[in-house]
């Protein structure tokens, strides 16, 4: 008897001392793109280990707030989830009760959905003219991601000299300078590849537009 109520006491007291632990929590913030733009419609989601501890949505303002119980020492991520931004994370750990609330100002990176060919094609040897690239919908990707720097890299065909890639570089900056492209978010690539026929359908040179970062670093 002495014994089982040792055990009642023993196990009432880490009953109590857990339940003293936990603490409601608020977690807050706001989601931005690198141009201060708040970032609506973001799910912002909780884990404790496996398990969904809180969930949110930014708001017209970006900002966001989850409240939900949590016991000190716990640690938990933070996941921003949207189609439109790479998604975020970020790890904390709850302290003690002393800190009860939890502030999170985020900058999220903007996936790029492209729906146009990336690259201008060469007939053989042509220097000067080119297919496909199309520059109205080159301008509008630029004015509407103010942070993104393109690089592009051209590649010969293999039955081409070097000096051929050489001067469609030089013609193709120009081509983006008469057309008031922001030459300071343009990467230009000197060195010339050559295209491996073998592994492509369409051999014809080709000069590639690659998205070099969206943070705004163009070094």
């Amino acid at each position: 008897m002495i014994r089982e109520l040792s055990f009642i006491i023993f196990y009432t007291i880490m009953t109590f001392t857990s339940s003293a632990q936990a603490e409601k929590v608020s977690i807050t913030g706001k989601l931005q793109e690198p141009s201060l733009e708040p970032i609506t419609n973001v799910k912002i989601v909780i884990l404790n280990g496996a398990d969904t501890v809180g969930t949110g949505t930014s708001d017209q303002t970006g900002e966001f707030s989850i409240f939900t119980k949590l016991n000190v020492g716990d640690e938990l991520k933070l996941i921003t989830k949207h189609r439109d931004f790479l998604p975020y994370e970020t790890l904390f750990k709850i302290q003690g009760d002393s800190i009860k609330k939890y502030v999170f100002d985020l900058k999220l990176t903007r996936l790029i959905h492209e729906h146009t060919p990336n690259y201008a094609i060469y007939e053989l040897n042509e220097t000067e003219t080119f297919k496909k690239f199309q520059l109205n919908s080159f301008l509008i990707l630029l004015n509407e991601n103010p942070l993104i720097c393109i690089e592009f890299k051209h590649f010969r065909n293999p039955n081409e000299p070097d000096s051929i890639g050489q001067n469609r570089i030089v013609y193709f900056t120009e081509y983006l300078k008469l057309n008031n492209t922001p030459m300071d978010r343009i990467i230009i690539n000197e060195n010339i590849g050559v295209l491996t026929c073998e592994s492509i359908n369409d051999c014809r040179a080709r000069t590639y537009r690659t998205i070099y970062s969206l943070d705004g670093s163009c070094e």
